[in-house]
């Protein structure tokens, strides 16, 4: 059927252009037109140059290091906040599936993906040389994996990723 094509065609550039937009959002500021690090992330920046990974409190040493390699091949503006657009960008593709999954109006998929795209505190996570975005990929990821898990029966990986989502 010719409308129904029509529709999914609609619905499917409305995805695409929210993951764009989402995606450009978050860019502004660390890929194109990059801030200056703020105060206390320069002091992080500081510390992740002169000191031993393990000697940085509380940051999770997985991200310090990884932002320490990343120093070595750019602008230290750009690299040091590039994990947290990464995930801050597959962060709205774990929305968009796990609405898709849990909502079988095209609607209230795409206001999902849109409450995702533009929430302020998302964008902000996304352009920070801190963990928060990856804290959102994660859970965002578990819980996708979560309502994959509960939509295929396999109940008991479905409930201990919604536990892991909780931790």
């Amino acid at each position: 059927m010719p409308n129904d094509r029509a529709a999914r065609t609609l619905y499917v550039g409305a995805i695409a252009a929210l993951l764009v937009t989402g995606t450009v959002a978050r860019t502004w500021g660390v890929l194109i037109n990059p801030l200056d690090l703020w105060a206390d992330e320069a002091w992080w920046a500081t510390l992740l140059e002169t000191r031993h990974l393990d000697d940085l409190g509380f940051r999770p040493v997985g991200y310090m290091w990884i932002c320490r390699q990343l120093v070595e091949l750019g602008s230290p503006e750009v690299m040091l906040r590039l994990p947290s657009l990464i995930a801050g960008v597959g962060a709205l593709v774990f929305v968009w599936r796990s609405g898709a999954l849990l909502y079988r109006s095209r609607m209230a998929v795409l206001f999902v993906l849109l409450l995702a795209a533009f929430h302020p505190k998302l964008i902000v996570f996304a352009k920070e040389f801190k963990p928060y975005s990856v804290e959102v990929i994660i859970a965002a990821g578990l819980s996708y994996w979560a309502l994959v898990c509960l939509r295929r029966g396999r109940v008991s990986l479905g409930f201990l990723s919604g536990a892991l989502v909780a931790i």
